[in-house]
């Protein structure tokens, strides 16, 4: 059955609005001191039952996506709330458009031991993004050492990580939080903050609620969250999980539409480039695909080509996927390494083309 939409008091939908609307992004360097708007702390906003646990309150809904962007190895929670009354008009292809009061939340952290999950885990951020006024805007809160509880900066902070990945080796590695102004460079289009993931493509997937396996966006329809025609769940245009038993080419793509084309699109940070990086363009040239840079310079690695079919070793795509040099790297921010099971799919995809001279 539908979850009970709980209504926010009036104190906490106008604490969370006077936060997104004081704070309008700065310049000025990484500080260990928060933000000075108000509310200071997460649970000030009330969309936890149990933040340390991350245990929503009524009404706030999980949900998961079918192609993760990178962050550094982390793993992400993700929630959201429409309004009591409203709803977000369907887009088969295109981002959803929400209502006023829509928040989206999403909790970065690391297991201890990703072995062994029961272990326990070190939560580092949680985003908001929020929409007033016709307008989104996404703020972050930190949590500290001792995990209990997690206040709003605006400047950003690199942490100190330590955790075991699921093959037994020990990382010691900084991760960053982007400060408001780096959150506005991908989460940009035509210069307008969007959010990125919560749309039919990424959407379309089960999740559990209650118990019991149902789809997201069937969900959210039950909810009263969603108008419009949503068609049936195998027609929907879907990503593939890029880990999953999919072909290459279609995790690829996948990849590829969720970690770059937010900047490779019309009207992106890199609209500019010509390289479209959504997974429903079919144009090779437009992928890259015995492309010629339009300016890549130091970045393009002495390659000429971003993808050379057959050669991902000569393909300017995989070298700065590879690199982690902050004035090489793809993506540019936030991430501090290089996604190696990531790269690796793009290599396998590039290697599967059919073998031609680019000219």
């Amino acid at each position: 059955m539908p979850a009970v939409m709980r209504v926010w008091s009036a104190a906490a939908a106008a604490a969370l609005t006077l936060t997104l609307a004081a704070c309008g992004g700065d310049d000025s360097p990484p500080s260990d001191e928060p933000a000075s708007a108000t509310p200071e702390n997460l649970e000030a906003l009330e969309l936890f039952e149990d933040a340390v646990e991350q245990t929503p309150a009524e009404g706030v809904v999980p949900y998961d996506v079918n192609a993760v962007l990178y962050a550094d190895e982390a793993e992400k929670l993700r929630f959201m709330v429409v309004p009591a009354g409203e709803t977000a008009t369907y887009d088969a292809m295109g981002f959803w458009d929400y209502p006023d009061g829509t928040t989206f939340v999403k909790t970065f952290f690391f297991y201890v031991d990703a072995r062994d999950p029961g272990q326990g885990r070190r939560l580092l951020e949680t985003r908001i993004i929020r929409r007033d006024e016709g307008e989104w805007t996404g703020r972050t809160y930190i949590w500290n050492d001792a995990q209990t509880k997690a206040t709003r900066y605006k400047v950003g902070k690199t942490l100190i990580v330590d955790w075991i990945d699921a093959n037994g080796e020990d990382h010691r590695q900084p991760y960053r939080v982007p400060n408001d102004n780096e959150c506005k460079t991908c989460h940009s289009k035509s210069h307008e903050f969007e959010p990125l993931g919560p749309r039919t493509r990424q959407l379309n997937r089960d999740h559990e609620y209650d118990g019991v396996e149902q789809n997201q966006i069937d969900h959210l329809v039950e909810l009263g969250w969603v108008s419009g025609d949503t068609g049936d769940v195998t027609n929907r245009f879907t990503l593939a999980d890029p880990y999953g038993s999919d072909t290459v080419e279609r995790r690829a793509r996948s990849y590829l539409d969720a970690n770059c084309s937010h900047c490779h699109r019309p009207g992106g940070e890199a609209g500019s480039t010509a390289l479209d990086l959504r997974a429903e363009i079919t144009e090779p040239y437009s992928l890259g695909v015995c492309r010629t840079p339009v300016a890549a310079g130091p970045g393009s690695g002495g390659y000429n080509y971003d993808v050379v079919p057959g050669a991902p070793g000569e393909s300017i795509l995989v070298f700065r996927m590879e690199s982690t040099d902050p004035e090489l790297k793809m993506p540019e921010l936030p991430t501090l390494t290089s996604d190696l099971h990531g790269t690796e799919l793009i290599r396998a995809w590039i290697a599967a083309m059919p073998a031609r001279a680019c000219k």
